[in-house]
């Protein structure tokens, strides 16, 4: 819904993983995409696009980054791969949050910040304080169950927090939900569960 009510000529996907927004989504005929991911993400990505024939770009142009949020230079790397920091972006940060420290979660913002040009939006979800949510990883660690085990939470953020970080490089929150709110909201059939409320979108401009 962000990149449809949102439309800029780039789109950066921070943490792209298997996305496939640039292959399926029409609006996108216009824009340039860049997704952003870990090399061996992206070379496991690209390996199966391969394998399926190499599907059509529906995108104007899809750029693949490889970054290491934890080690690499996000906006160095991002320059390096053609993206233009006097146009309007729109970034798209999902699932990827949790699994950084705060030292690295700021790094990033800073970067997203420092390469958007007025007009810019940031979408991102996280994942707020939940004893419930906690719990439910430490088991599943202890079962040694898949991702979970290996890739630990190591940051967790309150809505006023994560609002000042933002706040604090010139991009303003215009909407925080939690994923429960939005599951409702759109009559998915997550609704209801309530360990969504921990998980969190929110939707941040740069004036």
């Amino acid at each position: 819904d962000a990149v449809r009510s949102h439309r800029t000529p780039q789109l950066v996907v921070l943490g792209a993983g298997l996305d496939t927004r640039a292959w399926r989504l029409p609006e996108l005929a216009d824009t340039d995409v860049w997704e952003v991911d870990h090399p061996a993400s992206q070379q496991d990505k690209q390996e199966r696009l391969a394998e399926a024939g190499t599907p059509p770009v529906v995108a104007r142009s899809v750029r693949f980054t490889p970054v290491d949020f934890a080690t690499d230079d996000l906006g160095s790397a991002l320059e390096a791969t053609g993206h233009d920091a006097s146009v309007p972006t729109t970034w798209l940060w999902e699932g990827v949050v949790p699994y950084l420290t705060h030292d690295e979660v700021r790094a990033t913002v800073r970067a997203v910040a420092d390469r958007s040009a007025p007009g810019s939006a940031l979408v991102l979800n996280y994942q707020g304080p939940s004893v419930k949510a906690s719990e439910g990883r430490l088991i599943a660690r202890v079962l040694n169950s898949s991702v979970t085990a290996s890739e630990p939470w190591r940051s967790l953020w309150k809505p006023q927090k994560m609002a000042v970080l933002l706040a604090e490089y010139g991009l303003r929150v215009v909407s925080d939900e939690d994923l429960l709110a939005i599951a409702n909201r759109l009559e998915s059939s997550m609704r209801g569960r309530t360990s969504l409320r921990s998980g969190r979108v929110a939707v941040a401009r740069r004036a």
